[in-house]
């Protein structure tokens, strides 16, 4: 090459065409000052892309700069007519290599054939080397950047194998345009860095080996973006689609979800009925001296409670009347020392019964099971109409555990659906509402369900209550719900990411930095 720039600039000098005032007179020299288009006080824009460029740059141990140089090509044009016609010819060169090498692929894989199917052949990045280019050349710094950039997402597990593929057949557009716009090294807000990012998020969560029909219609769309990147168009169709894609798929996972979320609401308000049952059983057996009916409040009555507050909470119409029964209930076999008491007391025993009756309906206890009550509940009765003090009982602390959902494992199945609840962390306590803080609600997370397995959901619904989470996925036969602490660690120790947010070009390019690092 340094021969061919030297022949070049001979050609140019024997038709009168010179160097531009203050430029050097060699060509060469030229290309490897960095400087003919990007200016000596160019500020380098600092983000992965940016950082791996000029790591790549140190490795080859290249003469160029590690600031992207803007090159003369398609219409612009330097001070020095020289350096525009030798780039131009270089270019028009490398760029025709890099189509031969494009339709080989092409006519070996149609546009057609591999927009809907998985690559059936091994994927693989295009470097400098394989086109002989010298490795101190900034367009072998460019080949070799985005080479490990594409290595990166060929070997990322976060996606599926027809998205790679589909990634993959803008290797050689963004190669091209890599060497001319230096911008898409710079800014990460650039339309085809935003390209891979959107195809990337557009499909998180599904299997490697998905054939999604979304794969098949990204797969579609990269057709097209390639041309439009070959044509130097504007992709702003192609990124229109993909957000499209995206708000489809989520608010169709979200809609999959909601049978998952209506059973973690009736789990959950369950739970919250227990706390309270739990609570009138403490109160009420503090109340009553009378072994027996303290053992019919726990064993039967409890239950009757537990439904109430779930039917309306304590301020409910149902928990006011059976925990107004309960309450007679205990004052029935107390001893009635006056005529007003014992009047009242008979009264009352006919209705009394029949409320019991119909609270031991509710819950299912059969004639056969409640009638030992009933029996010893007439003789206490009569005992208290004959003023016969009961013996004190000794009191019995029934410990009850504190009802907490979050401290749950295990599967909770109903009506086909299935729910996955995840452990709280060791020490941790279930708030009493969920504290206020940044909403995760249709973000993609990466977390563990187990030290062995983890796994790529949306979050569709947070519990305004404790802050637990609902993940969901549609390849999944379960839905997660996941307390809002065990999140929360996971997110801490980095066992949990939110990869909805994560750019997946930058990210390759830092996992390419750590790889050089490593070499």
């Amino acid at each position: 090459m340094p021969g061919l720039y030297r022949e070049i600039d001979g050609l140019l000098a024997s038709h009168g065409i010179g160097p531009a005032p203050g430029q050097n007179t060699s060509v060469t020299t030229e290309l490897r000052s960095g400087r003919a288009q990007a200016g000596e006080n160019q500020p380098a824009i600092a983000n992965a892309l940016s950082t791996l460029q000029q790591a790549v740059s140190q490795q080859l141990e290249t003469d160029q700069p590690a600031d992207p140089l803007q090159l003369s090509y398609r219409g612009a044009r330097s001070a020095n007519p020289a350096l525009d016609a030798a780039t131009r010819i270089m270019l028009d060169h490398l760029f025709d290599r890099l189509t031969a090498i494009e339709n080989r692929s092409a006519a070996a894989s149609p546009d057609d054939a591999v927009a809907e199917s998985p690559p059936r052949t091994p994927l693989s990045a295009l470097k400098a080397k394989d086109l002989d280019l010298p490795l101190g050349k900034r367009e072998a710094v460019t080949l070799d950047t985005l080479a490990l950039i594409f290595e990166a997402i060929f070997d990322s597990t976060e996606l599926p194998k027809a998205i790679k593929a589909a990634i993959g057949r803008l290797q050689m557009p963004l190669i091209k345009l890599a060497i001319i716009d230096p911008s898409l090294f710079s800014n990460d807000q650039h339309p085809a860095r935003s390209l891979i990012n959107r195809m990337a998020r557009a499909a998180l969560g599904l299997p490697q080996e998905s054939e999604h029909p979304l794969c098949q219609r990204i797969g579609r769309l990269t057709v097209i973006a390639r041309q439009t990147l070959e044509q130097n168009g504007s992709l702003d169709p192609q990124l229109a689609e993909l957000d499209m894609l995206i708000r489809a798929r989520d608010q169709a996972v979200r809609q999959a979800a909601e049978p998952h979320v209506q059973l973690l609401l009736e789990h959950e308000n369950r739970q919250y009925s227990t706390r309270l049952a739990d609570n009138w059983l403490r109160v009420s057996r503090a109340r009553t001296r009378s072994p027996e009916i303290a053992s019919f409040l726990e064993q039967y009555w409890l239950r009757v409670m537990i439904a109430a507050a779930a039917d309306g909470g304590i301020q409910g119409e149902r928990w006011q009347q059976d925990s107004n029964t309960a309450d007679e209930l205990i004052w029935s076999v107390l001893p009635k020392p006056t005529a007003e008491e014992r009047k009242r007391l008979a009264g009352l025993a006919s209705s009394l019964l029949v409320r019991i009756g119909a609270g031991l309906d509710s819950i299912g206890v059969s004639a056969a099971e409640r009638r030992p009550f009933l029996n010893t509940l007439f003789d206490l009765q009569t005992s208290a109409l004959r003023r016969q003090a009961l013996a004190a009982a000794p009191a019995v602390e029934r410990q009850v555990q504190a009802s907490n959902p979050t401290a749950e494992t295990g599967f909770l199945e109903r009506n086909g659906r299935q729910l996955r609840f995840l452990p709280v962390p060791a020490g941790s306590k279930t708030p009493q509402r969920a504290p206020a803080g940044e909403s995760l609600v249709g973000e993609w997370l990466r977390f563990l369900v187990s030290p062995q397995e983890s796994l790529c959901g949306l979050c569709c619904w947070q519990s305004p209550a404790s802050g637990m989470v609902l993940l969901f996925n549609p390849e999944w036969d379960y839905a997660v719900a996941m307390p809002q602490a065990t999140l929360e660690q996971q997110l801490r120790s980095g066992h949990a990411r939110i990869v909805s947010r994560i750019a997946v070009f930058d990210a390759a390019a830092e996992c390419a930095l750590k790889r050089l690092e490593q070499r």
